[in-house]
């Protein structure tokens, strides 16, 4: 009748043989042993800093966005204010745009619709900029690119 409580038969008794035997061949390994150690101790620092740097794109980010927003709505206040303050030239100032000739006059307005168009076109051509713009030739910067084989090299 077979046992069933020891279905691999392992044996019930460690004899001294057997256990110096294992020693042997953990002392012999031992090498290995602690290459892993140091590797796995590396891998976790790695994942610790790559962590910590993706929070802090993250936040550079956030930041990035903020700033980008105020500026938009940095321009289009500049905007409205020259265009109102040249309309407010026009119609309620009329000595001081008399006063201006006829060159001045069509430099002024010509001075407010360019400012105009090319601050809204160099801030909306920056704004909307991709990331694949931003770096034409990989997706990703070559830092960040760097990281991820690293930690990809660790985890082999």
């Amino acid at each position: 009748m077979a046992d069933n409580s020891n279905p691999l038969s392992e044996p019930n008794v460690v004899s001294g043989d057997s256990a110096d035997a294992d020693i042997k061949k953990i002392l012999a390994r031992w090498s290995d042993l602690e290459l892993l150690l140091e590797r796995s101790a590396k891998a976790d620092h790695l994942t610790s800093e790559l962590q910590s740097y993706i929070s802090e794109l993250r936040q550079d980010v956030s930041a990035v966005k903020f700033l980008r927003n105020g500026m938009m709505i940095a321009t289009l206040a500049y905007i409205v204010f020259i265009n109102l303050l040249l309309l407010c030239l026009l119609f309620y100032h009329k000595l001081f745009f008399l006063a201006m000739g006829q060159y001045g006059k069509a430099i002024l307005i010509l001075v407010v619709f360019s400012s105009s168009v090319i601050l809204i076109a160099k801030i909306l051509g920056g704004l909307f900029r991709t990331h694949g713009d931003r770096n034409k030739d990989e997706m990703l910067p070559p830092h960040l690119k760097a990281i991820i084989e690293a930690y990809s090299a660790t985890q082999n």
